[in-house]
């Protein structure tokens, strides 16, 4: 079988993959798991990664119950079939920064260039589906998950961070969502544009808690002065663990009070996703045709 369980028990970035269909680990592991709360990272258009995933953890639980922490379309070959899919089984899952980019082309306040959702735009349910998507959260919680797209900002606690992805949401969901997008993708100061950035783009933070966008690699690689978000952040100590995903250099790993869920599959590597009771962590290798590089 194409897929391995990695067995985490602490918080060491290291860990040890295991491929199920060798026999190293036994399916009756997962004879008591009847529901399943899988949280899944960035999909970006992986479609034939994702229905092999899926395939895969239906033989883990009697019953999925999916979380995708967003980015579902982009750079992979086929944002249609994956957005279709989701609207099709009412897809839990919050927004990504490429799912924004996705509704700002529709909406046509966005430069139209280096993407791959040209089948997406031209499909005759297009405007469905982004009608879908922008109806999405940002942010989604419960008594002991919390799941964003990038991350939280150092200095808010989980009730401002959920107070102010309901506002977003709200903006997104009504009439004046395209003049939203303009100023999201204008970079404006509004405390709502700040606001989505960081929920949808954030992993450094400088010696001020300032959210730095530009560096994109390994939080071990990063210039002197920046940290990544979550070693900084006041909500990460509210005892939820908070499920994020955007940033493939940094992969999955189990952090204090995080886990982040990027695999990198559209960059030839692997999908990942996390059982939320157990932790339990299954990752898809790449299928061939999905990554982009």
């Amino acid at each position: 079988m194409l897929w391995s369980c990695i067995a985490a028990s602490n918080f060491a970035a290291e860990t040890l993959h295991r491929s199920l269909g060798h026999g190293d680990v036994g399916m009756d592991r997962f004879e008591e798991l009847v529901v399943g709360r899988f949280i899944v990272g960035d999909v970006q258009g992986c479609y034939r990664t994702l229905e092999r995933l899926i395939r895969h953890l239906r033989s883990a639980a009697d019953e999925v119950e999916l979380w995708l922490a967003g980015d579902l379309v982009n750079r992979g070959p086929d944002s249609l079939a994956v957005l279709r899919w989701a609207l099709e089984e009412e897809v839990t899952c919050v927004l990504g920064n490429h799912d924004l980019y996705f509704l700002a082309l529709v909406a046509g306040v966005a430069p139209s260039k280096g993407h791959t959702l040209g089948d997406l735009l031209a499909a005759h349910d297009c405007a469905d589906l982004a009608d879908w998507l922008r109806h999405q959260p940002l942010l989604l919680q419960d008594e002991s998950e919390v799941m964003v797209h990038a991350g939280l900002h150092p200095e808010w606690t989980l009730e401002q961070a959920h107070a102010l992805s309901r506002r977003i949401e709200q903006t997104l969901q009504g009439s004046g969502w395209r003049d939203f997008l303009t100023a999201v993708f204008a970079r404006s100061a509004d405390p709502l544009v700040e606001a989505v950035n960081c929920l949808t783009r954030i992993r450094m933070v400088d010696a001020n808690d300032h959210p730095e966008y530009a560096f994109s690699g390994a939080p071990e690689d990063a210039p002197d002065g920046l940290r990544p978000w979550y070693e900084r952040s006041r909500a990460l100590k509210a005892g939820r663990t908070v499920y994020f995903g955007h940033w493939a250099a940094l992969g999955h790993r189990r952090l204090p009070h995080a886990i982040s869920l990027d695999g990198g599959c559209v960059w030839g590597r692997e999908l990942v996703a996390v059982e939320a009771s157990s932790l339990e962590v299954f990752t898809e290798p790449a299928a061939p045709g999905d990554p982009c590089a």
